[in-house]
């Protein structure tokens, strides 16, 4: 089995590129916002839309091309134990979300563009 491993110099530069992968399915031109979080174990990469929602990655989303459908993605490292220098992918997620509106009527979810 391959292990994708890194530094974590690239690390520190792979949000730019995740923003750069996810730009397709994006709303926002230059694709969706992003943030990393760290510790001495885990290094995380989330991307949003605009302000961050909650200190929690996993409740983060961006809006897609696509109407009332959002999506998350998230990467978690972890420094390897072999070499502390590498640090390798423990996961990566994307989820794509329909926004529905619960009262049974026509769903418009807070996406620009939507009436």
């Amino acid at each position: 089995m391959s292990i994708i491993q890194m530094k974590i110099e690239g690390l520190s530069s792979r949000g730019k590129r995740i923003q750069t992968i996810l730009r397709p399915i994006s709303h926002q031109r230059q694709g969706p916002a992003w943030d990393q979080r760290g510790s001495s174990r885990e290094y995380i990469i989330a991307t949003y839309d605009g302000t961050r929602p909650t200190a929690e990655y996993r409740d983060w989303r961006f809006s897609t091309f696509v109407r009332n459908f959002r999506a998350m993605y998230f990467e978690l490292w972890k420094r390897s134990t072999e070499n502390d220098e590498y640090w390798y992918l423990d996961r990566a997620y994307l989820s794509i979300y329909q926004v529905v509106d619960r009262n049974g009527g026509k769903a418009t979810g807070n996406m620009p563009g939507n009436k």
